[in-house]
């Protein structure tokens, strides 16, 4: 937004149903989640007043994380230098809201980045009172780590290949990742769909139509600029073969009926 902030988000997976029993459907009007978001950017000016707005708002619908960078907290004389965090930056550089029916939980992570000089996120809710609301917290101690905030595939690739991004296009590279059958992390059952970028429709055992599909990434000058690099589509990383919906004779590959 022109007023300095940069908003993401990440939809958090859902592990059961039952967390919506929380939504009390017979209470006011909502207001509709896109609208929200929509007046969220709009009137807040800080990180501080758009995590109130969509704390204030929230209907328990949409279960996403949402990240907020607050580029005002960087000084002017502030400096990324190779790939580094800017250390000296202000408190409320970075806020992060975990959002699901019936709970919500929002935190200055300006340290966390300090310390770690990045935030990954990854479908995965990070606070712990969250994850045990919705599931995820007994999803991991009865299935391991896929289900983990910090040791799940793509925490793990994030982790291990986050020194590597230091300008614009080191980071479309990032984003655009998928080194499957041979990448850092490919999960217990190594597929494609563990990657940054996934590709679920390489899976040769369980091929679906599922993955990512776009990237957006933005410097600090671009972000002062209200500019942004975009590309749209399944990601070809490391000569992996063009999506297709059809085979070489016309033949739909992913049967809608199965």
């Amino acid at each position: 937004m022109d007023t300095g902030l940069v908003v993401t988000e990440t939809t958090i997976s859902m592990l059961t149903d039952e967390v919506y029993d929380a939504v009390d459907d017979n209470s006011k009007t909502e207001i509709p989640d896109y609208m929200r978001i929509m007046l969220a950017n709009r009137v807040a000016a800080t990180g501080v007043e758009w995590i109130a707005a969509m704390r204030e708002s929230a209907t328990g619908l949409y279960s996403s994380q949402w990240i907020v960078t607050d580029t005002n907290k960087l000084k002017p004389t502030d400096k990324v230098v190779q790939g580094k965090p800017v250390m000296n930056a202000e408190p409320g550089l970075l806020f992060v809201l975990d959002q699901t029916p019936g709970l919500q939980h929002s935190e200055d992570m300006t340290e966390t980045l300090k310390k770690t000089g990045y935030w990954g996120s990854y479908n995965r809710a990070w606070f712990e009172d969250v994850r045990s609301h919705m599931g995820a917290t007994e999803a991991e101690e009865m299935d391991g780590v896929l289900f983990s905030r910090d040791k799940s595939p793509r925490a793990n690739i994030f982790r291990a290949t986050q020194q590597t991004v230091h300008d614009v296009q080191s980071m479309k590279d990032e984003m655009q990742r998928n080194r499957w059958p041979v990448e850092v992390d490919g999960g217990e059952k190594n597929t494609p769909d563990h990657a940054i970028a996934a590709r679920s429709d390489l899976d040769a055992r369980y091929a679906v139509p599922n993955g990512a599909v776009d990237s957006k990434v933005a410097d600090l000058s671009m972000i002062r600029s209200m500019q942004i690099e975009a590309i749209s589509g399944p990601t070809r990383d490391a000569g992996k073969k063009p999506f297709k919906w059809t085979d070489a004779q016309g033949h739909d590959i992913f049967n809608a009926a199965e």
